[in-house]
């Protein structure tokens, strides 16, 4: 049986670390992410200091974001943080 069905992807450990408690960890005022992403605080830094509103991943799928939806025209690439796919 799937893992995957009974459990929601950030109820699991990953680095000894629920990925919720790893979001929870690096949450700002209105900052968003996508519940799959494993962010790394260096690019949440570059995100917040450099003014732009959304992070993405090589393949320009936000990861994490200020306000209530990604901007596709503000955005600043990852260099550590990703997507876990599943």
């Amino acid at each position: 049986m799937p893992l995957f069905q009974e459990h929601k992807i950030e109820d699991f450990p990953i680095g000894n670390l629920r990925l919720s408690d790893h979001h929870a960890r690096l949450s700002a005022k209105g900052l968003q992410f996508h519940p799959h992403a494993w962010l790394d605080a260096s690019d949440l830094e570059a995100l917040h200091s450099n003014g732009h509103r959304t992070l993405t991943d090589t393949r320009q799928t936000p990861l994490a974001w200020f306000g209530d939806y990604p901007s596709k025209q503000n955005t600043v690439e990852a260099t550590n943080s990703f997507l876990i796919v599943h």
